[in-house]
């Protein structure tokens, strides 16, 4: 491969001593390449000619010093592809085109200032068109990108209110969650706490219910309820007025005589003039006056009392009481038909039937029942 400079200078004698002895030196290294190939032709590969001027010096001997346009290299013939050129000989292509447009521009300008500095008419028409649809585009540019920002704005607006909006339902998700979590412990230790001691079950406080009711009308046993006594006919003595005013109403004697333990108006606020009295509860000493009372007031009926209709009544717990109070409607049709009944403790309603006895502790199917007799199906 031979050995070439670049240089812009005239050939000088001591470019071509130089020349020369470099010439010497890669002339040998070429003879002992040949000697091992000797089949190999050496010819000259034209690429890539560039327009700068370059004066190469070529190997001495059977070649002739040259100085040429274009670049010279050596291949051997066998070699089918030629070689690319290295990056350094692109860069040194690249640099000529530079200068050769340069030295285009500056003729140019020459030429322009030859023909009296002043451009030809149609070189002043051409540049205002171009500076005018430059500014035309300019414009169109500047409305597009205006617009295309006012467009973004928009958008990023929108997406920040979207993400205050997400951040405000994430705060909120979090303190319920807080929440939640706080609800959730104290249930696991209630739990806990329950599993450790459990409470009663739902039975078992029915039964004990039950049982306390059963208590309270126990203590209620010896109780009787006195409806219809004027309010305040019994003066600062209640114990003495009872006590003369039920023998004088069931017009019978006391053996042994009728010893009250004590006696009062219900708790219930007094009523005004025109509405019916407050009952007087009375509980009697002992059980068997109590019954006596009962069996004396069935035998008479109607009580009197200065003109005042009397009836007595057992005194039950609250919870007895709305029982048999649900069978009211259940006995005015009773009455009305004429049909004998009893109203059983604690609020069993048994009928007495032609064909038999019927008992009802619901006083839905007791009503439905009542409704559905003939007239004359009466005991």
């Amino acid at each position: 491969r031979c050995t070439h400079y670049e240089d812009r200078r005239i050939n000088t004698p001591e470019i071509r001593r130089k020349a020369k002895t470099k010439g010497n030196n890669t002339n040998e290294s070429l003879n002992k390449k040949e000697k091992k190939s000797n089949n190999i032709n050496w010819k000259c590969d034209y690429t890539q000619l560039p327009k700068a001027t370059k004066t190469v010096f070529c190997l001495q001997g059977s070649y002739k010093f040259l100085q040429v346009k274009f670049k010279i290299s050596l291949r051997p013939c066998r070699s089918k592809k030629p070689k690319m050129p290295s990056q350094q000989q692109k860069l040194n292509l690249r640099r000529q085109e530079s200068a050769s447009k340069e030295a285009s521009a500056k003729a140019s300008e020459l030429a322009r200032k030859d023909n009296g500095g002043s451009p030809t008419p149609q070189t002043s028409n051409f540049e205002s068109s171009t500076a005018e649809q430059m500014a035309e585009d300019i414009a169109k540019i500047y409305a597009l990108l205006k617009e295309t920002s006012e467009v973004q704005e928009s958008k990023l607006n929108s997406i920040q209110a979207a993400t205050r909006a997400v951040e405000a339902k994430l705060s909120d998700m979090s303190a319920r969650l807080g929440q939640a979590e706080s609800r959730i412990d104290f249930l696991e230790d209630a739990n806990k706490a329950w599993e450790s001691n459990p409470p009663a079950t739902r039975t078992e406080v029915e039964n004990l219910q039950q049982k306390i009711d059963d208590l309270e009308n126990r203590s209620r046993r010896n109780n009787q309820r006195f409806v219809g006594f004027p309010e305040g006919c019994e003066g600062s003595d209640i114990l003495a007025f009872m006590g003369a005013a039920i023998p004088e109403l069931l017009k019978s004697d006391f053996p042994r005589g009728l010893e009250i333990d004590r006696a009062h108006r219900s708790l219930a606020r007094r009523r005004p003039d025109g509405q019916p009295p407050r009952a007087i509860i009375v509980q009697l000493l002992r059980f068997q006056d109590r019954e006596r009372i009962v069996d004396m007031a069935r035998k008479m009926g109607q009580l009197r009392w200065k003109g005042h209709h009397i009836m007595i009544f057992p005194d039950y717990s609250k919870l007895v009481s709305d029982k048999r109070e649900a069978f009211r409607q259940c006995k005015q049709l009773l009455h009305e038909r004429k049909i004998k009944f009893s109203l059983m403790f604690p609020a069993v309603l048994i009928l007495k039937m032609t064909d038999g006895k019927r008992e009802f502790t619901d006083p839905k199917k007791a009503l439905g029942y009542i409704r559905a007799l003939p007239p004359m199906s009466t005991g």
